[in-house]
């Protein structure tokens, strides 16, 4: 994870074409790692300095989370978390990190609402499967049958799966 930011600003240098996917695709198995045991972690305060800062390393040059890749958004959203819930990490980053947080806040996590649309939506379509997709794998093609079937089944399903 430290030498992420360097690995990316070489990536940059040389003009390759895996500059900036690269280092997100590998940070975010990093950051789902980070998740699972995420309560061990904030065991470690050295730890967690190190991860937190080579995650901010690998997302320094997101400057609006509405305007970044999935991957960096994930990141971001691990960042606030970790921020979040550490005071530790609050003390020692409040200074560089205190207008991400309330700008990841107001982006990230900010609540939504289906606009109107011609589509009726359905807030209980596909609940199930959102809430336990591990179950659905083996009747994936009548949930994909689902979904093309009409606008108004994607639709729900979007909305259900934002909200």
């Amino acid at each position: 994870l430290k030498d992420l930011s360097s690995a990316d600003d070489k990536l940059v240098e040389l003009k390759s074409a895996l500059r900036g996917s690269y280092t997100t695709s590998l940070c975010l198995c990093i950051v789902g790692v980070f998740r699972k045991y995420h309560a061990y972690l904030l065991v470690s305060n050295d730890l967690t300095i190190q991860a937190f800062e080579g995650l901010i390393g690998v997302v320094k040059n997101v400057y609006n989370p509405a305007d970044c890749s999935s991957s960096e958004r994930c990141i971001l959203a691990y960042l606030y978390d970790a921020y979040s819930s550490c005071c530790y990490l609050v003390e020692k980053f409040s200074e560089m990190f205190l207008n991400a947080h309330r700008k990841m806040k107001m982006t990230l996590y900010a609540t939504t609402t289906p606009l109107a649309s011609n589509s009726l939506w359905d807030p209980s379509f596909m609940i199930d499967v959102i809430n336990n997709t591990k179950a659905h794998h083996q009747h994936e093609s009548s949930v994909i049958k689902h979904l093309t079937d009409t606008p108004a089944n994607r639709y729900s399903f979007v909305c259900n799966a934002v909200i």
